[in-house]
């Protein structure tokens, strides 16, 4: 099946790979199968002079570097398509913002 020009296969050899970072590119099929994704809220935050955004409890990132604000896009984006809660931390660590995304308590008070 390798033989045709496939875009998909070509952006995942490519730096940035948003699919290839929760699958596995099958060489014979040209298609991507998913895995399992990785538990834990994602978290955005800085480090070694440039924005990440992470799985927390992951060593990587998925995403790294651009600005502060693109940084949280992506965030964002990751923790909306996992319904988790999406923290992002200032440059010194601290929580700056907190927002959740699903799989909130239905009995908060307030």
């Amino acid at each position: 099946m390798g033989s045709g020009h496939d875009p998909t296969r070509a952006l995942c050899r490519s730096a940035g790979c948003y699919a290839a970072a929760y699958g596995v590119l099958d060489p014979d099929t040209d298609l991507i199968r998913e895995v399992a994704l990785p538990a834990g809220d994602v978290e955005t935050y800085y480090a070694a002079g440039a924005w990440h955004s992470r799985v927390q409890g992951e060593a990587d990132p998925f995403f790294s570097g651009g600005t502060k604000a693109e940084q949280v896009a992506k965030g964002r984006d990751e923790a909306r398509r996992r319904q988790v809660e999406h923290i992002i931390k200032n440059e010194d660590g601290q929580i700056a913002e907190r927002n959740s995304y699903g799989h909130d308590p239905r009995s908060v008070p307030g």
